[in-house]
């Protein structure tokens, strides 16, 4: 799996799908759907690294100000040839 921008239309017709199903599946929980645009921070062995996973589900959110998330609870990626 490596990084790729420029996502073609039926990749990006399927992330908004899963955003759009996480987002009604979570609504009144208390977890958050989140987009690409939103990093997901990764904290391991002294390293921090940071992704944009397509869509994702966090649980315990971070501040609204802040650009990343450190806890996601689910992470999904849309593949591609």
């Amino acid at each position: 799996v490596y990084v790729m921008s420029g996502a073609r239309n039926a990749h990006n017709d399927i992330a908004i799908n899963l955003v759009s199903v996480f987002r009604a599946r979570v609504r009144g929980t208390g977890c958050r759907a989140i987009s690409s645009d939103v990093k997901v921070r990764i904290r391991l062995g002294g390293q921090t690294r940071f992704y944009h996973p397509d869509a994702g589900i966090t649980c315990q959110p971070n501040p609204r100000s802040d650009t990343f998330e450190d806890h996601p609870a689910v992470i999904a990626e849309v593949l591609s040839p």
